[in-house]
């Protein structure tokens, strides 16, 4: 049982660690404490508390949650908190959750960036784009490669104040646009703390498809990723990238594929620390629509890139393209979109996943226009 000098300290670190993530400060007269031991948010509460004092027989012992929300007035109860002790990393990545609200990328500029996705060779070509908004700061950017096959170089790079700077990934990995393809995933990290955004556009020649991707990266890790649209039927192509950064444990993956109210499939794989680990929906013997929740015992990044040549009724001849999206570490109750286009030879779908298996989902879709009507 931790000292209270000992609770501080963790408290204290936490905090830390939370305010340079995403400036959401922790302490226990923080309500979001409550939340979690709700599980609102897809935050957990076994994995950020754990009991002090066991109580034999008890539901989850002698705290708030196994009182059912009340605080027993016992010499056993755990810390003032009632929630007991906590795992620091646990609880930060949990309160980031909450103040994200489900979303991966609020944060306007980060230390650290995560590409799960990347190619470079095989008629790809990458690039890394980094921002320094900073008025008088350099950023000593370095860059981390990581391989399937282990955990490749990493570079620095100076990105002067109030600049963009464009790596080319193919020329820093040596590896042509029409030389042997490989896969990489990235850890972009501004070594002296100035705050920068990194984005990864791609430009490849992918079985018939000439097309394009730019991706924001993702600045926390989780253990939970959530993709509403997995496309797996005929002339579409997804694929699961996983990044797990060096020096931790290797993550065991799962994959659960869903459609139609049912689980259609499942599967696990190991990623190595410090590695780039990849799948598909094909390898299950999937090929139509689904959603997918990713769950990870360690932290990692998953991304989903999808390639498609497909015939529209109102387009003539076929449409070709791509898409890559992060995911989503929480189902959330409000999504917004700037853009969208229902016009002459556009088709804009909206894909709504609830993965709540008890309860249905009433969903409001409200459209704004450019002259300020809605519907």
């Amino acid at each position: 049982m931790p000292t209270r000098k000992q609770g501080a300290a963790m408290v204290a670190l936490a905090n830390e660690a939370a305010a340079k993530a995403n400036g959401y400060n922790m302490g226990f007269l923080n309500p979001s404490l409550y939340d979690i031991s709700h599980g609102v948010a897809g935050t957990s509460y076994a994995n950020s508390f754990h009991d002090i004092v066991p109580v034999q027989g008890a539901v989850n012992n002698n705290d708030y949650v196994g009182s059912n929300g009340t605080y027993p007035d016992t010499s056993s109860y755990d810390l003032a908190t009632g929630l007991g002790s906590f795992s620091a990393l646990s609880l930060t990545q949990d309160l980031l959750k909450l103040s994200l609200g489900g979303s991966t990328r609020t944060t306007a500029v980060n230390t650290t960036w995560y590409f799960a996705e990347g190619y470079v060779g095989g008629n790809f070509q990458e690039f890394l784009t980094l921002e320094n908004p900073d008025t008088h700061n350099a950023a000593r950017v370095q860059v981390q490669y990581l391989f399937s096959g282990g955990t490749g170089p990493s570079f620095v790079h100076s990105v002067p104040p109030q600049s963009r700077s464009t790596i080319n990934v193919n020329q820093e990995l040596n590896s042509p646009y029409a030389g042997t393809g490989r896969s990489v995933s990235m850890i972009v990290t501004s070594l002296n703390g100035v705050g920068i955004v990194a984005e990864r556009p791609m430009y490849f020649a992918f079985n018939g498809i000439n097309s394009g991707t730019d991706v924001l990266g993702s600045t926390q890790l989780g253990q939970d990723f959530y993709f509403a649209d997995v496309e797996a039927q005929r002339n579409y192509a997804s694929f699961i990238t996983i990044l797990n950064p060096p020096g931790g444990k290797p993550a065991n993956v799962t994959l659960s594929y869903l459609a139609g109210g049912t689980q259609i499939g499942t599967t696990t794989l190991v990623v190595p620390a410090g590695r780039r680990g990849t799948t598909t929906p094909a390898a299950l013997g999937i090929n139509q629509t689904s959603a997918l929740h990713v769950h990870s015992d360690q932290p990692v990044v998953v991304e989903r890139p999808t390639y498609f040549s497909t015939a529209r009724s109102n387009i003539s001849g076929p449409v070709t393209g791509a898409f890559s999206v992060v995911g989503t570490q929480a189902p959330g109750k409000d999504w917004l979109f700037a853009e969208g286009y229902t016009g002459t030879n556009f088709h804009e779908y909206l894909v709504l996943t609830n993965f709540d298996q008890g309860a249905p989902a009433s969903v409001t879709v409200n459209l704004e226009y450019s002259n300020g009507a809605t519907n």
